[in-house]
C-alpha cells in the first residue's frame, strides 16, 4: 500500500460510519429512471437502504451523547445550505420526492461522517487524518477489484469505445465486479498517483509499494481513458512542483521544464490519445455534454421564477430533463453545476460556488503554510483535480465515490491550517 501519514492506532469501532457510507458507494447494477420508479428497492441497491440510515443513525446517537460539537468550517456550512436548498425545493416542486428526500439522505450522511470525524479529533488527535487515509485505501481496494475483473469479467472489464472512429487506444477499462465508470476510474487513479508522487518526492523514500501504486494508477489511468483526469493531474502537478517550498528557484525551472519538454516531445502522441478518434465537432461538445447543458439550460430558462430559484427537486429534475431527451439510463447531466442549477435552483449553485469560493480563499490567504507543508500541498491538489472533475462529472453535489474524499478534504486543510497556527502562537 501507498507510505501512509504517522498512523495512531485506534478502534475500528470508530470508523463504522465511514465504512457504512462506503459500502453505500457499491454499485453491483445500473437501473434506469423507470425502473427506479417502478421499484424504488431492489437487489442492487439494498446495502443503501440499510447503510445510509445506519450511519446517520450512529452519528447522531454519537452527539445525543452529549459530545463536544466541532467548529465548521465555512465551506462546510455552505454545503449544508445546499442540502437545506435541496430539501425546500424538493418539498416544493419534486415529482418524486421520495426519491429526492432519500438522495438528500445520503449527502447528509456523508456531510454527518464529516462532522463526526472533526468532533473525533478533538479526542482522538489527527483521526480525521486516518479518516483520509482510509479514503485512499478504499480507492486502492476498487482498483485492484477493477483489475481483477479483466481477468475474471474481461469482455465487461475491457470494452472497445464505440463512439470513437479511430481511438489512439481502442479499448477502454471500466470496474466490472463493482461496477465503476471509466471516468471514476481515471479520477481514482489520478488522485492515488499524485498522492504517491508527492509522497515520493517529499520523503524521498523509495519504498517499492510506492513506485508499484505510481505504475498500476497510472496505467489505470491511461486505460480509463479519461481526459479530465489526465488534465486535472497534470494542472495539480504543475502547481505542486511550482509552489513546493523545498525546491529552489533553480530545481523549480528544472522540474518545470523538463515536465514541459516531455509534453512537447510527445505532443503528437498525446493530441491523439486525448481526442479519441473524435471528430472536432464532437470535441467542442465535449462528447455530448455541451448538447446536454445546452438542452438542460434552455429547459431552464423556461421554468417559472420560484422553479428557478429553488429548482425542480433534488435529483429528479437532471434526471426529468434527461428522461426528456431519451437518456433515461443516465442519472447526471455530467455537471455538477448544470445538475445543481436544475435540481437546487440558483440559491443550491449558489451555496456549492460559495463552497469552492471558501475553500479556495482560505487556501490563497495561508499560501505560506500550504507551500510548506507537504500534507497541505497533498489536499490543495486533491481539491483542485475533485474541483475541476466536477465541470465534466458528477463529484461535488452527489453522493459518488469523490463527495466524502472533497469533504473530509476540506474539513482536513480547515483542522491542518488551525494546528499550524495553534504551534505558532505557543
Amino acid at each position: 500500500m501507498i507510505e501512509r501519514m504517522k498512523e495512531k492506532k485506534y478502534s475500528w469501532k470508530l470508523y463504522i460510519p465511514l465504512y457504512l457510507i462506503f459500502i453505500s458507494l457499491l454499485l453491483f447494477a445500473t437501473r434506469n429512471f423507470d425502473q427506479a420508479q417502478s421499484s424504488a428497492v431492489g437487489l442492487s441497491n439494498i446495502h443503501k437502504i440499510f447503510s445510509i440510515p445506519l450511519s446517520i443513525a450512529i452519528v447522531l446517537y454519537y452527539f445525543l451523547q452529549k459530545q463536544k460539537l466541532p467548529k465548521v468550517p465555512c465551506a462546510l456550512k455552505a454545503y449544508i445550505g445546499f442540502i437545506l436548498i435541496g430539501l425546500t425545493g424538493s418539498l416544493m416542486f419534486s415529482n418524486w420526492i421520495g426519491y429526492s428526500i432519500f438522495k438528500l439522505l445520503e449527502i447528509t450522511a456523508v456531510v454527518l461522517v464529516v462532522l463526526y470525524g472533526l468532533s473525533l479529533n478533538i479526542k482522538y488527535k489527527d483521526i480525521l487524518f486516518q479518516f483520509y487515509e482510509k479514503i485512499l485505501s478504499y480507492y486502492q481496494v476498487l482498483l485492484l477489484l477493477t483489475v481483477l475483473g479483466v481477468f475474471i469479467f474481461p469482455s465487461l472489464a475491457i470494452r472497445p469505445p464505440t463512439i470513437y472512429r479511430e481511438a489512439f487506444l481502442p479499448y477502454q477499462l471500466f470496474g466490472s465486479i463493482i461496477q465503476i465508470n471509466a471516468n471514476s476510474l481515471g479520477i481514482m487513479s489520478a488522485i492515488l498517483f499524485y498522492v504517491t508522487f508527492t509522497r515520493l518526492y517529499n520523503k524521498k523514500n523509495f519504498i517499492s509499494f510506492n513506485f508499484i501504486w505510481l505504475f498500476l494508477s497510472g496505467i489505470i489511468m491511461i486505460f480509463a481513458q479519461s481526459r479530465t483526469s489526465i488534465i486535472g493531474l497534470v494542472i495539480i502537478i504543475f502547481l505542486f512542483l511550482f509552489l513546493n517550498g523545498k525546491s529552489g528557484i533553480l530545481g523549480k525551472i528544472f522540474m518545470l521544464s523538463t515536465f514541459l519538454g516531455g509534453i512537447y516531445l510527445s505532443i503528437s502522441s498525446i493530441l491523439k490519445y486525448m481526442t479519441r478518434g473524435l471528430t472536432s465537432s464532437q470535441i467542442e461538445n465535449l462528447s455530448g455534454r455541451a448538447y446536454w447543458w445546452e438542452y438542460a439550460w434552455n429547459k431552464f430558462q423556461t421554468f417559472d421564477i420560484w422553479h428557478q430559484v429553488f429548482g425542480s427537486g433534488y435529483m429528479v429534475g437532471s434526471r426529468m430533463i434527461l428522461a426528456d431527451m431519451g437518456h433515461s439510463d443516465a442519472s447526471t447531466l455530467h455537471s455538477d453545476f448544470m445538475d445543481s442549477l436544475v435540481s437546487t435552483g440558483y440559491l443550491g449553485l449558489g451555496f456549492i460556488i460559495l463552497m469552492i469560493i471558501c475553500t479556495s480563499f482560505i487556501l490563497l490567504k495561508n499560501i505560506k503554510y500550504v507551500r510548506k507543508t507537504p500534507y497541505l500541498l497533498e489536499w490543495s491538489g486533491i481539491f483542485v483535480l475533485l474541483t475541476v472533475r466536477a465541470f465534466t462529472g458528477p463529484t461535488i453535489a452527489t453522493h459518488n465515490f469523490f463527495l466524502i474524499m472533497y469533504l473530509i478534504v476540506i474539513a482536513s486543510i480547515f483542522v491542518k491550517l488551525k494546528q499550524i497556527k495553534a504551534m505558532r502562537r505557543s
